[in-house]
């Protein structure tokens, strides 16, 4: 099958790009789409041969951040070591009726998942799992942030374990500058 053709028909409901860090230290340029029945990755570091990294479509995506090798990856505490480059893909989805008083009523999905996705087994290797809506990930080299309405929980690039700390009410931009030291 070819990967081309696979979200053909299918509308594209999120798209990013972003920077795949690659084992032996080169970077490549990729492009990020989500899809309602899954999402894709595309190489787009060189215009003369672009082409798709991975094709999954095996659930709704809604966005995605690429991960960043953690710093000294490669230690014994790195679980994900030989699973890297990794992507951070927020998808399931708790389903919410908008008003159940009125007959035409609709249901609105919400990512409430941040599944990891090796792009070297191209399986999924490990899953965030939260109570509330995601509206967005970042990470540095240390931490992984999921911001939700009231909180921003943070992990560990190593190993995805939660930190001893979340953060409240805190803006993105002061987000950047207090996970990335």
């Amino acid at each position: 099958m070819n990967p081309c053709v696979v979200f053909d028909l299918e509308k594209v409901l999120w798209a990013g790009f972003d920077n795949l860090q690659k084992e032996d230290g080169d970077t490549r340029r990729v492009l990020l789409l989500a899809f309602k029945s899954g999402f894709q990755v595309w190489d787009v570091e060189d215009t003369e041969n672009v082409h798709v990294i991975v094709s999954a479509h095996d659930g709704q995506a809604f966005f995605m951040q690429m991960l960043l090798n953690p710093i000294n990856s490669g230690v014994l505490d790195d679980r994900f070591y030989k699973s890297r480059p990794l992507l951070a893909v927020c998808g399931d989805y708790s389903s919410k009726k908008i008003s159940s008083d009125n007959p035409g009523s609709e249901t609105v999905a919400t990512p409430t998942n941040v599944y990891v996705y090796s792009l070297k087994s191209q399986s999924y290797v490990h899953t965030l799992k939260f109570r509330a809506t995601i509206y967005s990930v970042r990470c540095c080299s240390r931490i992984v942030a999921v911001l939700q309405a009231a909180q921003v929980r943070m992990s560990y690039c190593v190993t995805f374990g939660f930190c001893d700390f979340s953060v409240l009410k805190l803006t993105m931009c002061n987000l950047k500058i207090c996970i990335c030291r």
